[in-house]
């Protein structure tokens, strides 16, 4: 997490960083109408298990968390702005407006204890808008980790290092070492549709697809591994000490088993996913509590959650959960991460190609 701190230099140069991050959330904000429909459409056509006006569908649950996150980041932005003007005005009354003298210094008692209150009013409201600028990135990475899942069932192929689809796929690669051995496949029911139940409905569409799947390849290879620890007694066998051709005839009984081994795969990433919609959900009740408790100090942002995996109380998956989506914080930062990541120490905000991507 990027530590966010304010220059004790003059309070007229931090004022356009943090209004930088302000008039980015602001301009969103009129455009959003047209972000948020955009957003929906692209949900909904990317889908590749439609699901019925009935069910529980992933996109419109999905949705709301996101336009809820970013409904809030916009009020945010609108007090950030009001406490700005306020920070203003107090340093305009200053008599000396090109003095490189610190603020405070500038300011008397009653002044330095507004100024004060002003800027940990600032930091804090950073902070929560820090935590529902990450809360949008997650819904959309995991979009990305939807159609990124279905796309590899079917053309299994690593996206190029230049393509915007990287990072989510290394990602995505990641979460499977994670949980490959640790995962279990579930037919588990929910009582209300929540974005968990909702991504239950898309893996049990695959399960009763895998169900339906010819299963005499899978058969076949029982029987065929059977008849070799036979042969050669010993079990498991190693394909070393086998003959050419009875590797051969292994290696043909893989590749008819694959398409049944994609599809399970693909089960097995949406079980993956909803651990990391938990972790997700999970992180930002924890950050608005540390908010909360530690208020304008942003390293102290993520004390509570790293205090209770520590003291174990979240168990392996979760713990595993966590580490992933700190490799999303890293290769997908959200945009108030990017923002703040902008202002250098003098409290100037530089907009470099590196930083917009």
């Amino acid at each position: 997490m990027t530590v966010i701190s304010i220059p004790g230099g003059p309070m007229r140069r931090i004022l356009p960083a943090i209004l930088a991050i302000t008039r980015e959330i602001l301009m969103h904000r009129r455009h959003g109408k047209a972000v948020i429909v955009t957003f929906v459409i692209t949900l909904t056509t990317c889908l590749a298990y439609a699901q019925g006006p009935a069910k529980c569908d992933f996109d419109t649950e999905l949705g709301k968390i996101y336009n809820d996150a970013e409904a809030k980041r916009v009020k945010l932005a609108e007090q950030q702005s009001q406490v700005l003007d306020q920070m203003r005005k107090l340093i305009n009354k200053l008599p000396d407006q090109k003095s490189d003298k610190p603020v405070i210094e500038q300011l008397d008692k009653e002044g330095v204890a507004t100024f004060e209150r002003l800027r940990e009013r600032q930091l804090v409201l950073m902070n929560v808008s820090l935590s529902e600028s990450k809360r949008m990135r997650d819904m959309v990475f995991f979009r990305r980790f939807v159609i990124l899942a279905e796309k590899d069932v079917k053309w299994p192929e690593i996206p190029p290092q230049n393509s915007p689809d990287y990072d989510p796929y290394v990602v995505l690669g990641v979460a499977r070492a994670m949980f490959s051995d640790k995962m279990e496949i579930s037919e588990t029911k929910y009582e209300q549709c929540t974005l968990e139940a909702s991504i239950q409905v898309m893996e049990q569409e695959v399960i009763d697809k895998s169900n339906g799947m010819d299963v005499t390849p899978l058969n076949a290879k029982k029987a065929l591994i059977v008849k070799l620890e036979k042969k050669y007694k010993m079990r498991p066998l190693d394909y070393k000490k086998m003959s050419k051709s009875d590797q051969k005839e292994i290696q043909v009984a893989e590749a008819n088993l694959e398409p049944i081994r994609r599809i399970l795969i693909l089960a097995k990433d949406y079980e993956i996913l909803k651990t990391l919609t938990k972790a997700s959900q999970l992180i930002y009740d924890m950050d608005k509590e540390d908010i909360h408790m530690y208020g304008a100090a942003s390293d102290k942002i993520g004390t509570t959650l790293f205090t209770k995996a520590n003291a174990g109380e979240y168990g392996e998956l979760m713990k595993n959960a966590h580490a992933v989506m700190r490799v999303i914080d890293k290769k997908i930062p959200c945009d108030d991460a990017l923002a703040i990541g902008r202002i250098n120490d003098a409290g100037i905000t530089n907009k470099t190609d590196d930083a917009e991507k």
